[in-house]
């Protein structure tokens, strides 16, 4: 049984999307003093990142939503911490807003659409 689903249409850009997801945390995570101070604490998406990125690969059903309605949760989060944390933490929230911005716009490309609904 070869299914080779990497050869499907809109594989690339969903396997994209998959990777942003996993990677916005594990940065977040090991470059935190770049968006906190050193004693602050910040987390983003954690765990759950990991099984969304699972789930669009996998093609679940309402996946593609939940992500998108998340990453643009933290899209506005981010937007209102860059303003209240100034201008010391400014370069690493631009990188991680246009970052979820890329996120989004994949998330609801006709790629991405494409391969959530093929069989």
């Amino acid at each position: 049984m070869n299914l080779k689903f990497y050869q499907q249409k809109g594989f690339k850009a969903t396997l994209c999307a998959a990777i942003i997801l996993i990677a916005i945390p594990i940065v977040t995570d090991l470059y935190k003093e770049y968006f906190v101070s050193e004693t602050g604490h910040f987390k983003i998406m954690g765990g759950l990142s990991i099984i969304l990125a699972i789930g669009l690969l996998a093609k679940w059903k309402f996946v593609r939503h939940i992500a998108g309605i998340l990453t643009g949760f933290i899209l506005f989060a981010t937007i209102f911490m860059a303003f209240a944390m100034g201008l010391n933490y400014a370069m690493a929230y631009t990188v991680l807003f246009i970052t979820l911005i890329v996120l989004l716009v994949l998330l609801n490309s006709k790629s991405v659409t494409v391969y959530m609904n093929s069989k």
